[in-house]
């Protein structure tokens, strides 16, 4: 299941498991500057367009903990309503890591998830609040 973010605002995420491509389970603790990395860090793909370097504006990564990233995406990495997968590929050290994600346009999100909201209960009232 997507985990749902909110369209043209930053969010920190909990980006991982990063794990060691020989055995698939020891941790790896010490990608920070791999996953920042201007041209070889996270990419994304926004909608189900081409993977692209995620926007460089962003808050540095810090490693968390159980070989996970908090990872900062920024407004311009949110500003497409649809499906955004993050991905980071780095053979040399750790298998494959991508999550997906649905950005729901401000209103709508607001609607299901701001403290002040209504709870509209179909399509058509959560789209208009």
């Amino acid at each position: 299941m997507a985990l749902i973010l909110r369209q043209s605002t930053a969010a920190v995420i909990s980006f991982g498991p990063f794990v060691d491509k020989t055995d698939g389970v020891t941790p790896e603790t010490g990608l920070v500057s791999a996953i920042d990395h201007a041209t070889t860090g996270i990419f994304l793909s926004k909608n189900g367009g081409a993977l692209a370097i995620r926007s460089q504006a962003v808050t540095a990564s810090t490693y968390d903990a159980y070989a996970r990233y908090l990872v900062t995406l920024s407004t311009t990495d949110t500003n497409t309503v649809g499906t955004l997968i993050v991905a980071f590929i780095e053979t040399a050290t750790c298998l494959p890591v991508w999550m997906e994600f649905q950005v729901l346009e401000e209103n709508a999100y607001d609607a299901w998830f701001k403290a002040s909201a209504t709870g509209g209960t179909d399509l058509a009232t959560i789209l208009t609040e």
